[in-house]
């Protein structure tokens, strides 16, 4: 320990103002006094030594107080403070013996005031702590009425985003409800500039920690992940959204087929069938012609009944007559077979094409992924999931850092906006544009499959982040703020924040899309575009068939007019041929 020397009891012109409103004439002026030129040591030894106070200081620049009164002994010279001069002796071994010893600290707290709430007694080889109980816990109102933060920012939508001269986004509207519970105003700034450390690494979130640590900032938003090196240096809020890397696709096109019925049958299948039903027709019709029974029979086996007989078996349906020889109903039965083994085949096709047609084959885990190298893929250079990439011991992992590490030039992106660009035009390769998928935090390749209809997040399991609020480490106001995200949580605030820049309410899309990130495949009933090619052909038929009826119609008007035109013809030309004309007076001879 130092000697102390005082060379006058008190000095008017070094004594701090106010000083005695703050303990309110609780402390005599010698305490005040010593007080003060404590904390104006320590200050004048900051400003001695470190020139630039927005600079960090150096790690673990922790020192004993031995250390510190060499330096001070060595480099600064003597403290004039309230209570004199102040001077550090160098002391020798022989004085160790006069050493102070068994002398206490009073430990005191202001909370809208100045109370004693502990003192440290410290010995030779242990210092000893007696904590005072208090009278009663000091109630605060209002602590942050009239305070003011300054809250530093990065942009990164949708949490941090600048429209004009305001800011806006998912944190920014956090920050709001906080100020609006709290009673506290705030004003964002962002950080000029960023440096590129020596491993090509952006360091704007460490410039960012850097600026809380030296108090140029109160608070700071963004896309601010904690981690544990994080942690080591500042301090974070209570978690406002989690999330896990999610894969950024490209959804197939949505193509629809009103035929699909037609798809159990290859073409050429069709045309066979079609060939068949006409055969049979045209052979009973031929075979018709030299059945006996025929002719004494009210329905005949003419061409059209002959087709439609054919056509009433490949439907399965009844007919109210059938052939009566040997050969046609030889023909007949095995027509019958045929088409039962057609609609069976037909039947157990249409269910399977069907099913076919819901399962989802594209890529859609990391798993598949990385066991297959047609589709490329990627992520931004030197962030926290590159890191995890690269540090990882699993075999999927480390197979992908591979590859990515194989086509370092497009699976490692310098920009979020490259790898949503190589995800809707694709990627250029050798052999042409090849598909591309991006690995990102879920919630921002959620915000951009909001914006852009055409892709797709599906969120995989793995990579699990935490956001927050950042602080500098010890921050008085930081456990006041937690208390408010817990109200905001319970309150539903935070849930209807999330809703607002992360579901379609604030997407461009105005078609309702199918959740592509379901982790299962369920059966879906069928819609109108799986069969609505039936009812185009349903359709066709009737208004052919009404237009049949309508041109028979026609017809016979026609030649019903043509045979009475020509019956009157032949009554007239008759008439004509048989009469006398007499004056005025036709006379026509009956006979």
């Amino acid at each position: 320990m130092a000697k102390i020397y005082g060379l006058q009891l008190l000095n008017s012109d070094n004594f701090p103002k106010g000083l005695n409103e703050i303990f309110k004439g609780n402390k005599s002026r010698l305490e005040q006094g010593l007080m003060s030129d404590v904390v104006g040591i320590l200050r004048h030894y900051l400003q001695t030594h470190v020139q630039d106070c927005k600079k960090e200081p150096a790690t673990n620049s922790s020192m004993t107080a031995d250390d510190f009164r060499r330096v001070i002994l060595n480099a600064v010279t003597p403290y004039s403070g309230a209570l004199g001069d102040y001077i550090w002796p160098k002391v020798s071994q022989k004085e160790t013996s006069n050493v102070r010893k068994d002398y206490p600290i009073a430990i005191y707290r202001y909370i809208n005031g100045i109370e004693r709430f502990a003192q440290v007694t410290f010995g030779k080889n242990e210092a000893k702590v007696n904590a005072f109980m208090l009278s009663e816990e000091p109630h605060v109102k209002d602590p942050f009425m009239g305070k003011k933060f300054d809250v530093i920012a990065k942009q990164d939508e949708p949490f941090v985003m600048k429209n004009g001269d305001k800011y806006e986004g998912f944190c920014v509207d956090v920050l709001t409800e906080l100020s609006r519970s709290l009673k506290f105003d705030y004003e964002i700034f962002e950080l000029e500039g960023s440096t590129i450390n020596q491993n090509g690494k952006s360091t704007v979130w460490d410039d960012i920690i850097t600026q809380l640590k030296v108090g140029n900032a109160s608070m700071a938003i963004g896309a601010f992940a904690v981690t544990a090196q994080r942690e080591a240096k500042i301090s974070f809020s209570y978690t406002i959204i989690s999330s896990a890397v999610s894969l950024l696709m490209k959804k197939p096109p949505d193509t629809t087929n009103y035929f699909q019925f037609l798809g159990p049958f290859s073409p050429l299948l069709w045309m066979m069938i079609v060939v068949f039903f006409l055969s049979v027709g045209l052979g009973l019709y031929f075979m018709a012609r030299f059945d006996s029974t025929q002719e004494e029979s009210e329905q005949k086996f003419d061409l059209k009944e002959s087709m439609w007989y054919s056509l009433t078996i490949l439907l399965q349906g009844s007919a109210e007559y059938s052939p009566q020889t040997t050969s046609m109903r030889t023909i007949i039965a095995f027509f019958w077979f045929c088409t039962l083994v057609i609609n069976a085949a037909y039947t157990a096709n249409l269910a399977a094409f069907l099913t076919l047609q819901q399962i989802d084959n594209r890529i859609k885990t990391v798993d598949s992924l990385a066991r297959q190298s047609n589709v490329k893929y990627g992520i931004l250079n030197n962030s926290d999931l590159m890191q995890f990439f690269r540090e990882s011991r699993d075999d999927t992992y480390e197979r992908m850092w591979t590859f990515m590490k194989l086509y370092e030039d497009i699976s490692l992106l310098s920009t979020r906006k490259k790898g949503l660009d190589f995800v809707q035009n694709g990627v250029p390769t050798s052999s042409g544009k090849a598909e591309f998928i991006y690995l990102d935090d879920g919630v921002i390749n959620n915000y951009n499959a909001q914006q852009n209809c055409e892709l797709e997040s599906i969120e995989e399991n793995f990579g699990v982040k935490h956001f927050s609020i950042g602080f500098p480490k010890g921050a008085p106001y930081r456990s006041d703020i937690n208390r408010a995200l817990l109200q905001l949580k319970e309150n539903g605030v935070l849930d209807r924040l999330r809703d607002k820049w992360w579901t379609s309410q604030k997407s461009n899309c105005t078609v309702k899309t199918s959740d592509a990130g379901s982790k299962t495949n369920t059966a879906s009933e069928l819609n109108i575009s799986n069969m609505f090619g039936v009812f185009i052909f349903l359709i066709a038929f009737a208004v052919l068939a009404v237009l049949y009826e309508i041109g028979l119609i026609i017809f016979k008007f026609t030649q019903e007019r043509k045979k009475k035109k020509k019956e009157e013809s032949e009554i007239e030309e008759k008439t004509n041929g048989n009469s006398v004309q007499f004056g005025d007076t036709t006379y026509v001879d009956e006979n």
